[in-house]
């Protein structure tokens, strides 16, 4: 992971680090999304100087994945064609990206930006 989820934020959630045996946050089943493993999506950076996390976005995000009736939206990607390594990029969803990384979730929900379909 490029950013660390403050300790104090995720001991307030009882989020534990290890996934509950999930391969991915329960996501809005109406929605276009597909799971995708977090190694085909690009880890998204924040500019120079810009803290990584919002505490008022990412608490909730942290909470619903340790509710077992919690929904997330999917996050959304746009496909990269530039280069080998990573399939997609994120265009919305830095927090639940990282939260899913941190969660040890080897998949995260996706919609394609385009709208398009799988």
């Amino acid at each position: 992971m490029r950013y660390t989820i403050p300790e104090e934020w995720l001991s307030f959630c009882d989020f534990e680090m290890v996934s509950p045996g999930y391969r991915f946050y329960c996501y809005e089943q109406n929605s276009n999304a597909q799971p995708v493993p977090l190694s085909e999506i690009e880890p998204p950076v924040r500019g120079e100087g810009v803290d990584p996390f919002k505490k008022y976005k990412m608490v909730p995000v942290l909470m619903a994945m340790m509710d077992p009736e919690g929904i997330l939206p999917p996050i959304v990607v746009a496909p990269i064609e530039y280069t080998s390594t990573y399939k997609y990029r994120v265009v919305n969803g830095f927090h639940r990206f990282y939260a899913s990384a941190q969660r040890g979730y080897p998949q995260i929900p996706v919609v394609l930006s385009d709208g398009g379909r799988w």
